[in-house]
């Protein structure tokens, strides 16, 4: 039979426990209203007091109760952490943009002009090619694009040429229109 708890090994738990909550927290949460490693270490002692009897607390071997209370500990520091998250987490809805940030009229007007010129020139490839370069966009690759649409023929090789020749025959056309 192992030996019961004593009021030393009690004192010694807190003591143990004011230092367990220290790696546990590392300091870091020190202020901004999270308790010190001293007011969850007598929390946690104080609960395991209240929620079983004291004798039964003392009838228990020594490695029992470090074992109950750190783990006690454990999940009090998992606790307050995510009571902390909540109290200091952001709202659901993002910040609304600056000023300086949100689109003016005329900086959509230009994004309007700058789209129209992007549509014209991808209006002066063929079909199968506009079709290609938009779905390789969409894929994020001119291989899978090349294989859905089954254009153009040849490898996969042959589909990365032909996807950088088209993007260079736009970019030209935009240059030009502006």
């Amino acid at each position: 039979m192992s030996a019961a708890v004593t009021d030393a090994d009690l004192a010694a738990l807190r003591g143990r426990l004011v230092g367990r909550a220290i790696q546990l927290t590392g300091r870091r949460f020190v202020g901004a209203g999270f308790p010190t490693p001293d007011d969850l270490a007598q929390t946690v002692v104080q609960k395991l007091l209240q929620s079983y009897d004291s004798a039964d607390v003392r009838s228990w071997a020594p490695a029992r109760l470090y074992g109950v209370a750190y783990r006690a500990l454990h999940n009090l520091v998992i606790d307050e952490i995510r009571r902390m998250r909540e109290v200091l987490a952001p709202s659901a809805q993002p910040p609304p943009e600056p000023a300086e940030r949100r689109p003016g009229p005329e900086q959509a007007a230009l994004r309007a002009e700058r789209r129209s010129i992007m549509e014209r020139c991808l209006e002066t490839l063929k079909e199968a090619a506009r079709d290609f370069l938009r779905r390789s966009f969409e894929l994020g690759s001119a291989v899978k694009a090349q294989s859905e649409g089954g254009w153009p023929p040849g490898g996969g090789s042959n589909a990365c040429h032909v996807r950088r020749r088209l993007i260079r025959r736009v970019q030209a056309c935009v240059e030009e229109q502006q």
